[in-house]
C-alpha cells in the first residue's frame, strides 16, 4: 500500500484536517519519499511525472518501468512515485493553495526534511504544469473507486509441498500456486494457494474477461 491510498481528501476538509488525519506511517513513507524525489535530478523528473499519471491512481504503478527509465532500484523508484503522486494528488485537491504555504504546512506536519523543502518547489511547479491530467486521472479514478475496492498488485509464486510421513512408501511431492492479492482498501491484502486445475480455470476466465473488456473500451470510446 503506497501513501496516496490514504489520501482521500472531502470537499470539506481543509489542507491541514487532511494532513492531520494521515496515520503515522504514512507521514514515515512521505518523509522518507519527499527524501528520494530531492535526489532525483532534473532530467528525469519528467519522467516521473508522466508515471505518476500513468498509474497510481485509476491503476497500479510499474514501479519497475519507473525503476528502469530512471536508472533507480525499484526499491527507491517505489518510494520516489509514492511521494511524486501523493504530492500530485495533494497540490491538485488544494490548487487554491499556493506553493510556498503547502511546502510549510507539510513541514508544520513533519513531513519534510530541510533537503527536501528546497527541492519541492521545483516539484510542485512541474506538477502543477499537468494539474489538469491528475485531475482527470483523480477523476477517473475516483469514478472506478466508487463501488467497490481497486486491486493494487498481484503476485504468484509455485511452491512444493513436500511430505516425509512415516506411513508413506515414498516422499510425496505436491505443486501448489501461492498467490497474494491486494486491493486499495486499508489491510486488505489476501494470500492464498490454488491447484494446477483452479489455475488454468483462472487464466481461461482472465482471458474470457480480457476479451470483454477490450470490447467494452471499444463501446465507451465511442461514447
Amino acid at each position: 500500500m503506497s501513501a496516496l491510498d490514504f489520501m482521500r481528501p472531502h470537499a470539506d476538509a481543509s489542507l491541514d484536517e487532511t494532513l492531520e488525519s494521515l496515520p503515522e506511517r504514512a507521514k514515515k513513507l512521505l518523509r522518507a519519499s519527499f527524501a528520494a524525489m530531492s535526489s532525483l535530478e532534473g532530467s528525469k523528473r519528467s519522467t516521473a511525472v508522466e508515471h505518476a499519471i500513468a498509474g497510481g491512481v485509476s491503476q497500479p504503478f510499474d514501479h519497475e518501468a519507473l525503476a528502469t527509465s530512471i536508472g533507480w532500484a525499484k526499491e527507491r523508484a517505489s518510494l520516489l512515485i509514492n511521494g511524486v503522486s501523493f504530492l500530485a494528488a495533494l497540490s491538485t485537491s488544494f490548487e487554491d493553495v499556493s506553493s510556498g504555504e503547502l511546502i510549510e504546512k507539510l513541514s508544520s506536519h513533519k513531513m519534510l526534511e530541510s533537503t527536501s523543502s528546497e527541492a519541492l518547489p521545483a516539484w510542485l511547479s512541474l506538477l502543477r504544469e499537468q494539474s489538469d491530467r491528475f485531475r482527470s486521472e483523480l477523476e477517473n479514478g475516483e469514478l472506478a473507486n466508487a463501488v467497490l475496492p481497486s486491486l493494487q498488485s498481484f503476485d504468484i509464486a509455485i511452491d512444493v509441498r513436500l511430505s516425509n510421513s512415516a506411513a508413506a512408501s515414498k516422499p510425496a511431492a505436491v505443486p501448489v500456486a501461492v498467490a497474494m492479492l491486494d486491493t486499495d482498501s486499508f489491510n486488505q491484502t489476501i494470500w492464498f494457494q490454488m491447484s494446477k486445475h483452479q489455475l488454468v480455470k483462472l487464466h481461461t476466465q482472465l482471458g474470457t474477461a480480457l476479451k470483454q473488456f477490450e470490447r467494452a473500451e471499444a463501446l465507451a470510446s465511442k461514447a
